[in-house]
């Protein structure tokens, strides 16, 4: 076990007064984080997959269970982490007719009989057996009734479900463009425009490789939790929110002392020849923020940002920064810095606690990590 503090830097306190501005005179509490504790996942001699930390796993708070999608041998692993082990696999098929895909994009669990994985191609609904109960290819959502998807419009798998209903976001000609509300079961689609974020196309370039254009872009997220659908892009320090139940939508805007606030332009042309892996720490290597995640016990929702410390081999590490927001994602806090090895790439909440993905030796283990106040 191991428990040590992060002491916390002044803080500042703002909230919305205005749809592009966010500043308050609100009481001041401070927040620190607390590292608790380390779980190890015994893995009972099975070799689990953390090639991509974690990223495509889900926590289903109804069992207590991580469920880790193995991308090697296409299965699905189940772990309980309240007796901190391995208790079972299931195998999918990555062929014939309940295949999951062999370019998978995504993974959500909203039961152990609703579980959808996402490919390039596809959306599969899938129960624990592996058996395919739903399987909607992209052009259908050409078909459906309500805005109109057109045929250079393409949906990215990279939100989340409310009621049935899966939110997400779309691009136009590889360009980010908005937010979809996708009906399945009546196969409705509607489209909101976010001009909010149109200036993120001024950060894209493309990497010339092998006679191909590769293209660099800003990312897109959307979390859908407590009610609210949170747009975020990991370039800039704001976020469009939609309250699922009002229909209300606000543009946030925020503003740290600790860090960036935004990615800046770094290509000097459209197209950029030369490493592949340096072209794109372009915007690798300044301030991403990354999605929200809500504390239903403690009532707040927290991100990490990260970035690069400026520095080349093996001196070059990473900064990262746990953000703080009330429940109507007001930003109370920015904490920094956080450990070297403080993993962004995949993080859950249970009872009021953050758990974060940790690899030892091809191992999975979790620090659980507290937030409390002075």
């Amino acid at each position: 076990m191991r428990y040590f503090l992060l002491t916390p830097i002044a803080i500042l306190l703002v909230f919305s007064c205005s749809q592009n501005e966010e500043q308050s005179s609100q009481e001041q509490t401070n927040y620190r984080i607390v590292f608790e504790d380390t779980v190890r996942i015994d893995s009972k001699g099975e070799l689990l997959f953390v090639n991509n930390a974690l990223s495509t796993s889900d926590y289903l708070p109804s069992t207590d269970k991580l469920y880790n999608f193995n991308l090697k041998n296409y299965g699905i692993e189940v772990l309980d982490i309240e007796n901190e082990e391995f208790v079972a696999k299931y195998p999918f098929e990555n062929d014939g007719p309940n295949a999951v895909g062999r370019f998978i994009t995504g993974f959500q669990m909203l039961s152990e009989e609703e579980i959808y994985i996402f490919d390039i191609n596809f959306f599969g609904k899938y129960n624990l057996n592996g058996e395919l109960i739903n399987k909607i290819e992209m052009d259908e959502f050409l078909s459906y009734a309500g805005d109109s998807i057109r045929v250079n419009e393409r949906v990215m798998p990279n939100g989340g479900f409310q009621n049935q209903q899966f939110i997400t976001t779309f691009s136009v000609d590889n360009l980010y463009k908005g937010i979809l509300f996708l009906d399945f079961e009546n196969q409705k689609v509607k489209k909101e425009l976010t001009p909010e974020f149109d200036k993120a196309s001024e950060l894209s370039f493309s990497i010339m490789l092998q006679g191909s254009k590769l293209p660099v872009r800003a990312g897109f997220q959307v979390s859908v939790v407590n009610k609210k659908a949170i747009l975020n892009c990991n370039a800039y320090n704001e976020i469009v929110v939609f309250d699922l139940e009002t229909g209300e939508r606000n543009h946030k805007v925020f503003n740290s002392s600790l860090f960036p606030n935004q990615k800046e332009p770094k290509h000097t042309s459209d197209v950029m020849e030369g490493d592949p892996r340096e072209l794109i720490q372009l915007l690798g290597d300044q301030i991403t923020f990354g999605q929200f995640y809500f504390d239903d016990v403690n009532k707040l929702f927290y991100r990490i940002s990260h970035m690069s410390n400026g520095l080349e081999g093996d001196q070059k590490k990473r900064r990262s920064f746990l953000s703080i927001f009330d429940q109507d994602l007001n930003h109370l806090q920015d904490i920094g810095d956080l450990p070297d090895d403080f993993p962004m790439e995949f993080l859950f909440i249970r009872n009021g606690k953050m758990y974060s993905f940790l690899n030892e030796n091809d191992e999975i283990a979790l620090n659980v990590i507290s937030v409390v106040t002075e």
